[in-house]
């Protein structure tokens, strides 16, 4: 999985199916970081099962740092969606600036970002995040009829998103222009400081008026206090929606606790990440999880990369 000849092998097994697809499924990670290659190599067998594409970009450390600009590296996906979903591609190298631009370019052609546009979802997957229950198709949660944006709850109550998982209707006006507005009006506080991408989201739907959350990156917001509590963990809702999102719980989508993970675990927070992804998928917790029929070779793949 780590060299380019496995990494495209499974990248053909996830474009497999017949048609265009319907959900385009995108992960990044500098090439030290094990965790990544276990993750992606577990989500590349539930891309492939339902036949989603999934765009896996290996970068140098040097790369990684050219993409996010001399932010925290969690601003990756945004660079990425900023530049993936912009009308122009023109303006979109221009707005990353020219190393970005041809880092990105290196890794996904004219012919790859085309059909990334062109399916309905583009779906991040955090590098320390894997697919726990392969039965489970993305397309299946609500707000994939007719939300914008579909994501969890934080686990914590430092913030009321967690951006580990996140799925962008392609087609969607606002969802085009929100990753640049992201970059460009997000807190500098989060340049750096947690909780990065993630916070500088949550300011930035406060302050276009999505929604009133009362933390944003661990510290309390001048939003009232709610009704009632936001996290279904505190008895709040397990489903709930804004104009443009959805918000899932976190245990039905993706958490950090995987005696409840339903769908996705996410290592985030996890002292020693690349122990607990092992030991996820060693003690038996993948549901479903099938190897693409693809002969010895893919099989010895995934199991090299387990």
């Amino acid at each position: 999985f780590r060299e380019p000849p496995c990494l495209n092998l499974w990248l053909m097994c996830a474009m497999a199916s017949v048609g265009a697809p319907s959900l385009c499924a995108l992960t990044l990670f500098n090439d030290d970081y094990d965790v990544g290659f276990l993750c992606g190599a577990v989500n590349a067998c539930y891309c492939a099962r339902h036949g989603y594409q999934l765009h896996v970009l290996v970068l140098t450390q040097a790369e990684m740092q050219a993409l996010c600009a001399g932010r925290h590296f969690a601003w990756a996906k945004v660079a990425l969606l900023r530049w993936l979903l912009s009308e122009d591609e023109a303006e979109a190298d221009a707005a990353v600036g020219p190393e970005a631009a041809s880092v990105l370019r290196s890794r996904i052609d004219a012919g790859a970002r085309a059909a990334i546009r062109g399916a309905d979802w583009v779906v991040w997957l955090d590098a320390d995040l894997m697919v726990v229950n392969h039965l489970r198709r993305l397309e299946d949660f609500p707000g994939f009829r007719e939300k914008d944006l579909v994501l969890g709850e934080d686990m914590a109550d430092l913030d009321w998103l967690n951006t580990g998982l996140v799925a962008c209707r392609s087609s969607s006006a606002w969802c085009r222009s929100l990753w640049s507005r992201v970059w460009e009006e997000g807190a500098g506080d989060f340049h750096q400081g947690e909780f990065w991408d993630q916070s500088a989201l949550c300011g930035c739907l406060a302050a276009w008026g999505e929604f009133q959350p009362t933390v944003i990156g661990g510290k309390k917001t001048e939003a009232p206090a709610a009704k009632a509590p936001w996290f279904s963990w505190q008895g709040g809702p397990k489903f709930k929606s804004t104009e443009h999102m959805q918000v899932l719980n976190s245990g039905a989508f993706q958490t950090n606790n995987p005696k409840f993970a339903h769908f996705a675990f996410h290592a985030a927070g996890m002292k020693d990440k690349a122990r607990c992804c092992r030991f996820v998928v060693e003690s038996g917790a993948l549901q479903g999880l099938r190897l693409p029929p693809s002969g010895p070779e893919a099989a010895a793949a995934f199991a090299a990369a387990l």
